[in-house]
């Protein structure tokens, strides 16, 4: 029995473990109407690439902090017990980080995420239509709207379409602990 499409963005669930649908760009957010799947690597590395971390730094931690894909914080212990550590520690914080919307396009090509009924928005190998969903908590902080708000901007230029979908969960809930 086929599931239901999801009510959030009415993506259909019916997908398989390549599909770069069914995972958005957080650990915390779902994705919509289908089980966690890993995507293709490819796709979040376009993602990344499509990401314009600058411009949130700029505009939101006004030109402070690193540049980073999310990494661990560089003062874990395992990081600083020699340098070996710290180089993998640069590895991570580095890999893909670059602002190339262009090698972003060429990544999505190479796995067939592509435009190809013109309208502007690239759909899955299968030809069915990609849109990602990121859940926020309806309370989150200024800070993380306008990073949101720029990526979803950015992976418009791309051809990426996404839709950010407010949930119940509050964003001070304590981690480990369910929110109310």
């Amino acid at each position: 029995m086929r599931r239901p499409a999801c009510s959030r963005c009415n993506r259909d669930p019916s997908t398989t473990v390549t599909d770069p649908s069914t995972r958005s760009r957080s650990p915390t957010s779902k994705p919509c109407g289908a089980a966690r799947r890993r995507p293709e690597p490819k796709f979040r590395q376009a993602v990344s690439h499509a990401f314009n971390r600058d411009a949130v730094r700029k505009a939101v931690y006004f030109n402070t902090g690193e540049l980073t894909t999310g990494t661990h914080s560089p003062k874990l212990t395992e990081f600083n017990i020699n340098d070996t550590g710290q180089q993998l520690y640069r590895q991570w914080r580095d890999a893909y980080v670059a602002y190339d919307p262009e090698k972003a396009k060429l990544l999505l090509d190479e796995i067939g995420v592509k435009d190809t009924n013109g309208d502007g928005v690239r759909e899955l190998p299968n030809g069915k239509k990609l849109q990602l969903c990121v859940e926020y908590a309806a309370d989150m902080s200024e800070e993380h709207v306008s990073k949101d708000n720029q990526l979803v901007a950015d992976l418009k230029a791309v051809g990426l379409s996404m839709t950010r979908t407010p949930s119940r969960r509050r964003a001070t809930a304590t981690a480990g602990r369910p929110a109310p």
